[in-house]
């Protein structure tokens, strides 16, 4: 009998013992674990190239572990079994890497697919590129599309805003990289620059667990304009998803801005979005005044031809888009000191004006001369107007929206399509 109950008694622990295990397994696959930041698993993404600096002609490279440097003409290569801290320099037309002399372009290759320069980390390798003057040379970052990704996202978006905007973002971010790698790579040495004029990208610095999960979930994924049926792989008609900051209510058709062709998804569309989530200052701001010597000065500078006008009067407009509630200029006619005219894209006035776009914070402003000053008031928005609204993706994530309807209200007729 004592036996027969140790038995019983055994066997339920065992069962027991049992259920709690599978309770355990149950909740840990229900349990989303957070992905850390850096790749997770194979990295089957194509490589882009971004261009960190223009004309360098010293820097200073770190590595936490071996590394490999070879030069592209001739094949000449340094192995350093170990970290390095290494001074980079122009040296007579050659590029020298510690106390290795190389010719042409130099690539850099970490054995962790990770280099620090200038105080900077990016992940995949590094490619010196001699200027076309041969009086330094250019940084380019070789990296995995997706990882690059990871460095844009949390650079052009708070990594604490909701998922779904953060996953907008990594989707119209990768299909405006697709767009540029195959419109413009093949004819220079880099993709995209890391500066605000293509999407900015701050590397290793802008990644966060949720900036990853962002990326993974919308793997591979980037929009085409065209229906359903057109094409695949290298035949998927990407597009410039360009994106901004805070619309101000109404985004704007990407040819009226930028003078480029029509692109459908890029027409403009009502956000009604942005004005509750906009900090204050981006959805409204209040009128800058500027001297109109200044503002002349600059606008000579970036545009040598606008001499013939011998000065400038005024600032008129000649095309405007008008929304319900404000208005924003796409050309304007500059009038010079005997009447001439010159008409110029709003959004390149506004930037050789103001190159940090940080003052004159949008094209969407009324402007009049006042004395020896020029004042631009009733100003909305931050940022170009076109493609995807920034703080509206945030407005519509907080509306319980999905990546999917966020991006086929700012990309109308837009389709998504997995590239890999």
């Amino acid at each position: 009998m004592a036996r027969r109950n140790a038995l019983r008694i055994g066997a339920v622990a065992l069962w027991t013992i049992v259920l709690i295990g599978l309770c355990l397994w149950i909740g840990v696959r229900r349990h989303r674990t957070p992905v850390s930041p850096g790749p997770v698993g194979p990295d089957a993404s194509p490589d882009i190239r971004v261009l960190l600096f223009e004309k360098q002609t010293a820097s200073r490279l770190t590595t936490s572990g071996p590394l490999t440097v070879r030069s592209l003409p001739d094949g000449a290569q340094a192995r350093f079994a170990e970290a390095a801290e290494l001074e980079v320099v122009w040296f007579h037309g050659r590029i020298a890497v510690g106390e290795h002399v190389f010719s042409g372009t130099v690539e850099i290759t970490p054995a962790d697919h990770q280099a620090g320069l200038d105080g900077a980390s990016y992940r995949g390798r590094l490619s010196l590129v001699p200027t076309p003057h041969e009086d330094g040379f250019q940084v380019v970052n070789v990296v995995p599309l997706e990882s690059y990704l990871a460095g844009v996202v949390g650079a052009e978006m708070p990594a604490y805003w909701e998922a779904s905007a953060l996953e907008s973002q990594a989707i119209a971010s990768r299909t405006y990289a697709m767009y540029h790698m195959r419109r413009y790579g093949p004819g220079r040495a880099y993709d995209v620059r890391k500066t605000e004029g293509y999407q900015v990208y701050r590397g290793v610095e802008a990644e966060t667990a949720r900036v990853w999960e962002a990326v993974e979930a919308t793997r591979g994924i980037v929009l085409a304009a065209g229906d359903a049926s057109g094409g695949e792989g290298d035949d998927v008609a990407v597009f410039p998803a360009y994106f901004c900051s805070a619309c101000g209510g109404h985004t704007e058709a990407a040819w009226r801005v930028f003078g480029i062709g029509e692109i459908a998804p890029l027409g403009g569309v009502r956000c009604p979005w942005c004005r509750q989530t906009s900090r204050p200052g981006v959805f409204e701001w209040s009128a800058v005044r500027l001297k109109v010597e200044d503002v002349w000065k600059r606008l000579r500078t970036h545009y040598p031809s606008l001499e013939r006008l011998g000065g400038l009067e005024a600032i008129e407009p000649m095309e405007t888009s008008r929304y319900e509630d404000f208005v924003r200029l796409t050309k304007v006619n500059l009038i010079g000191r005997h009447g001439q005219r010159q008409w110029l894209e709003a959004e390149n006035l506004r930037l050789a004006v103001d190159p940090t776009g940080r003052t004159l914070r949008s094209s969407a402003f009324v402007v009049r001369r006042e004395g020896e000053v020029f004042v631009f008031e009733q100003g909305r928005g931050f940022g170009h107007a076109v493609g995807m609204c920034q703080y509206g993706a945030l407005g519509m994530a907080r509306a319980g929206k999905t990546a999917a309807e966020i991006l086929a209200w700012y990309y109308p007729g837009s389709r998504q399509v997995r590239l890999y």
